[in-house]
């Protein structure tokens, strides 16, 4: 009887060939740096889908009604959270 050898992919997904493995994570590592292009936002960005200013925004933080994700000295945005947020501040006008 002849052993099948099955590949891992790190999150758990089986496959017949390690090629087939090494594919699946690129492309998954791909479409995963693509969302979090896509969804990053700088604190710029941030003020102006708030119409905020810096100030502002950094109050907000303090209260903790948004929160920033820090890298290094940089703070940056879940841009699908300012959006929400931002529909939070527009039902209280």
């Amino acid at each position: 009887m002849k052993e099948v050898v099955t590949y891992v992919s790190k999150d758990g997904v089986e496959f017949a060939s390690k090629e087939e493995c090494e594919m699946y994570e690129l492309l998954l590592e791909k479409n995963i740096k693509k969302m979090v292009e896509a969804n990053i936002i700088s604190t710029d960005e941030t003020c102006k889908i708030l119409s905020r200013t810096r100030q502002q925004l950094s109050n907000y933080i303090k209260e903790g009604k948004i929160r920033p994700i820090k890298i290094g000295a940089v703070n940056v945005f879940w841009k699908p959270d300012v959006l929400k947020f931002r529909i939070d501040l527009l039902k209280k006008i």
